[in-house]
């Protein structure tokens, strides 16, 4: 079991898909490998929805379990936390003010489709969530 940590690069992550029939197996053994501190998410995959023909309870879904060498090296799905706001000053207090910003007016229903981001919010609005859907800060 030892070799499966040791084939991973320093800051690698391994991703690992099961049912609901093995999940806390697989975890007990993923975190006799990793260790616990090591554990960064679970995901659930959803595989078949509504009841169906079921006599009781359709089981619908999988889960992934991720987990790294060393969580102190593993950053790709770290992202900035991105604070829509800012703060304003009125009569000496500070204030956090939302923005809402990919509206096409403030305040009013109608979020921008991507293909009109750069209509109404600009060039540079669009090149920044281009970025950031690269996963590039």
């Amino acid at each position: 079991m030892q070799l499966l940590k040791e084939l991973l690069s320093d800051d690698g992550v391994i991703f690992v898909s099961i049912d609901s029939n093995e999940q806390f197996r697989l975890m007990a053994i993923m975190e006799e490998i990793f260790g616990m501190n090591n554990f960064i998410s679970d995901f659930v995959i959803i595989r078949a929805e509504g009841g169906g023909l079921a006599k009781q309870v359709i089981k619908g879904h999988d889960y992934i379990l991720v987990y790294s060498k060393d969580i102190s090296k593993f950053n790709p799905l770290k992202r900035k936390k991105d604070i829509r706001g800012k703060i304003i000053k009125k009569e000496g207090i500070e204030y956090w003010l939302e923005e809402d910003w990919l509206r096409k007016e403030f305040g009013k229903y109608g979020t921008c489709y991507y293909e009109e981001i750069e209509k109404y919010k600009g060039k540079e609005k669009k090149i920044e969530i281009d970025i950031c859907s690269l996963g590039f800060q």
